[in-house]
């Protein structure tokens, strides 16, 4: 009896997440490329929302639940979705087109004509 052997798939395997994602198949780069820049925005987002919460005042949220006990003064309270808003509210791509990745970059505008100087009759330039 012959063996095939089966590969185990992990849960970050590149494969599974465009299956998850219902894409077609596709060359194995581009499933690589596209898990790195979702482990990248996922590790963006989270690094932004912890260092949120620890630039902001240790004894400001006293009464927040950490389970089922308030957290008593000088007590670390771990990432919250406060800390997740504030780190979307200060993303200048979010501000701009809601969205966190690409949000940042400027589009060309279309239709401008260039500005062309003025000639006079005694051809001296003016802008």
């Amino acid at each position: 009896m012959i063996r095939i052997r089966r590969r185990r798939c992990r849960k970050g395997d590149p494969p599974n997440l465009l299956r998850w994602l219902g894409a077609p198949q596709c060359e194995s780069v581009v499933s690589s490329v596209l898990a790195f820049i979702g482990r990248e925005t996922v590790a963006q987002f989270v690094d932004a929302a912890v260092a949120i919460r620890n630039s902001e005042e240790p004894n400001l949220f006293l009464n927040d639940d950490q389970h089922g006990h308030v957290a008593s003064p000088n007590q670390k309270v771990p990432v919250q979705l406060r800390h997740y808003n504030e780190a979307l509210r200060r993303c200048v791509g979010w501000r701009r087109r809601k969205d966190f990745l690409f949000g940042y970059y400027e589009e060309e505008e279309q239709n401008v004509p260039s500005k062309k100087p003025k000639v006079e009759e005694n051809n001296e330039t003016q802008t």
